[in-house]
C-alpha cells in the first residue's frame, strides 16, 4: 500500500481509466492532515476515496469515519466522539468555477483543505458528553454530575424580574425614555 499524501493526492489512476470507479480505504490518525490542526488523536480514522472521472473533470467522494477526543463544554470531562461524514469534490485542470479545485501538472490533487473541513464540521461547537450534564457550581467549581445535591449557602446576587421592574437602574434598557 502506498503512503497516503493528502496534499499530494495522484490521479493518474482514475485519470488513465475513466470509465472504472476508483475505490480506495486508507488508516490514518488527524495529525497527520494538518499539522497545525487543533485536533490530535492517537486513534485512526478511516478514509475511503471513491472516484471517477468525466469530461477533464475528478469527482472524488472523500468519507471520513472514526473517533475524535472532545472536552464537555459545561463540566469539562474528557470524552471520545464517533463521527462519520463524506464530502463530495471536484477537481479540473481548466477550473472552470470557484467550486472546482485544479489538478497540478503532476496529476496531483490537494485533500488537505476538504479532509480539514470535513472533520472539523463533524465536531460540534459546544460538544457535550451528555445532553443531561449539569456542568460545575458557580460559586465552588464542583462537578455537579458527580454531586447533584450539592447546596451552597451563597445567595445568588443576579437579579430577578421583579428587581428589575422595582428598580430601573438594573434595567438594561434604562436608556430608553418612558413616555407620558
Amino acid at each position: 500500500m502506498n503512503q497516503f499524501k493528502p496534499n499530494g493526492f495522484s490521479v493518474k489512476t482514475i485519470l488513465s481509466d475513466p470509465d472504472t470507479i476508483y475505490d480506495q480505504v486508507w488508516t490514518l490518525t488527524v495529525s497527520y492532515l494538518q499539522e497545525n490542526f487543533a485536533l490530535v488523536t492517537d486513534k485512526p480514522m478511516e478514509l475511503t476515496i471513491r472516484g471517477f472521472a468525466k469530461d477533464k473533470i475528478i469527482y472524488l467522494n472523500l468519507a471520513v469515519t472514526g473517533t475524535i477526543p472532545l472536552t464537555c463544554s459545561r463540566c469539562g470531562v474528557r470524552f471520545q466522539k464517533n463521527i462519520s461524514d463524506q464530502v463530495e469534490q471536484e477537481y479540473s485542470f481548466d477550473n472552470p468555477d470557484q467550486d472546482i479545485l485544479p489538478i497540478s501538472d503532476r496529476l496531483t490533487v490537494d485533500l488537505s483543505t476538504p479532509l480539514n473541513d470535513l472533520i472539523q464540521l463533524a465536531v460540534p461547537d459546544f460538544p457535550l458528553h451528555d445532553p443531561r450534564c449539569l456542568g460545575l457550581c458557580p460559586v465552588c467549581g464542583i462537578n455537579l454530575n458527580d454531586s447533584p445535591k450539592h447546596y451552597t449557602d451563597y445567595p445568588d446576587h443576579r437579579p430577578n424580574k421583579a428587581d428589575l421592574a422595582n428598580r430601573p437602574h438594573l434595567s438594561y434598557n434604562r436608556h430608553v425614555k418612558k413616555e407620558d
